[in-house]
């Protein structure tokens, strides 16, 4: 059986475009889930610049 992890923590880390170093976007927290297998994975909650 599968399971989410529903609290997330801070994980401040700026996206940034390699050849202009422009901000494209920010992650901002990240959570964990397992999957049926076993495997562990991440969510992020991410702004992105529009």
């Amino acid at each position: 059986m599968g399971a989410i992890y529903l609290d997330s923590v801070s994980t401040e880390f700026s996206l940034k475009d390699a050849s202009t170093n422009e901000t494209n976007g920010v992650i901002r927290r990240t959570g964990i889930y397992l999957k049926e297998s076993g495997e562990a994975g991440t969510l992020s909650h991410v702004d992105l610049r529009c």
